[in-house]
């Protein structure tokens, strides 16, 4: 993802890819998340096949997305002129979203 910028910082179209790749609870880990619903899918219908199965799989894609996007959007990230963030600011605003249910 930043291998141009040596790890250090990240661009703000890229923060919700990394949202979704994290574990719970700093992220969504999307992952995880496809495969359950992937298993639920597949038990719900045992028939389905497999391009009607890709298609669910990718409008979960979406609204996980726009969930990530949703949650990065409350925690007020703010980024450099140049659109980038460096990682230990947005890993602060992550842990800070995740605890704080568990703070207050």
């Amino acid at each position: 993802m930043t291998l141009k910028h040596n790890g250090v910082k990240i661009h703000e179209r890229l923060i919700s890819e990394l949202y979704l790749k994290l574990p719970a609870p700093l992220g969504l880990d999307y992952e995880k998340e496809r495969k359950e619903f992937e298993e639920d899918i597949k038990i719900l219908n045992k028939d389905i096949k497999p391009e009607d199965l890709q298609t669910k799989v990718d409008k979960f894609y979406v609204k996980q997305k726009q969930e990530a996007e949703k949650r990065i959007m409350m925690m007020n990230i703010f980024c450099d002129y140049d659109g980038f963030i460096y990682f230990n600011e947005i890993f602060f605003f992550f842990f800070k979203f995740a605890l704080q249910e568990s703070v207050y």
